[in-house]
């Protein structure tokens, strides 16, 4: 886990990103990063106040591709800081963030940073809870080879993929498999439950044919050919 509090200038942040860059090599495991950034990801991560250009926030947004981190999902409050000044010189911005390598995701995808309310300071306090708690263990999905041969899976592969999704190339690709995968998963129910209407309508079948006499069954099955 690395805490981080940004310098106030761009020229002084970029000592962060390159600290940041150096140990990024030897996060082979769950890596998590949080703290005060002073400065945001996109131009629309200010409300009010000066208007934020791209050339003050490429610096970070390099660094964060750089070392294969994402922002978590989170909940709370959408600014992290305010100035808490009167209503018609209230700035929001987002500059405190909460970030995670793959490694992380892999474990705690599903997990939420909740950004709280200031209170006393100016900035939202963060709050990840890692107490997962138990959940019965599932049997393991397994793509049905019919299924791929489904035109309606192929469209929900090429939808799912042509997402937008906001974050490293690795959390991207993550959330891509995780929605193409739900949408597998109950296609494959389907078909698991033609499957077994198949099974029985055979054992009906074979049930009928042995119970027929000669004649019955010539007679029905000339009736099924005309």
């Amino acid at each position: 886990m690395t805490f981080i509090y940004g310098y106030n200038t761009n020229a002084e942040r970029k000592d962060v990103w390159e600290k940041l860059r150096l140990l990024h090599p030897a996060m082979s495991e769950l890596w998590i990063i949080l703290g005060d950034f002073n400065t945001g990801l996109s131009i629309s991560d200010r409300i009010n106040g000066a208007l934020v250009h791209q050339v003050e926030i490429q610096d970070f947004i390099d660094c964060v591709e750089d070392i294969g981190a994402s922002h978590l999902p989170k909940s709370g409050c959408e600014y992290s800081w305010c100035n808490k000044r009167d209503a018609y010189v209230r700035i929001y911005s987002k500059i405190d963030w909460d970030l995670g390598n793959h490694h992380w995701f892999m474990k705690y995808g599903r997990l939420e940073a909740f950004f709280g309310n200031p209170e006393c300071s100016d900035h939202s306090p963060i709050i990840i809870d890692t107490i997962m708690t138990h959940q019965p263990s599932h049997r393991p999905f397994k793509l049905l080879n019919v299924l791929m041969k489904q035109d309606r899976f192929e469209i929900i592969v090429k939808q799912k993929w042509a997402q937008q999704i906001t974050g490293h190339t690795m959390f991207r690709v993550w959330n891509k498999l995780q929605a193409i995968a739900r949408h597998a998963k109950t296609l494959n129910k389907e078909m698991s439950t033609l499957d077994v209407k198949l099974e029985g309508l055979k054992a009906k079948l074979v049930e009928w044919i042995w119970g027929c006499t000669p004649a019955t069954y010539i007679i029905t099955a000339n009736s099924w050919i005309r």
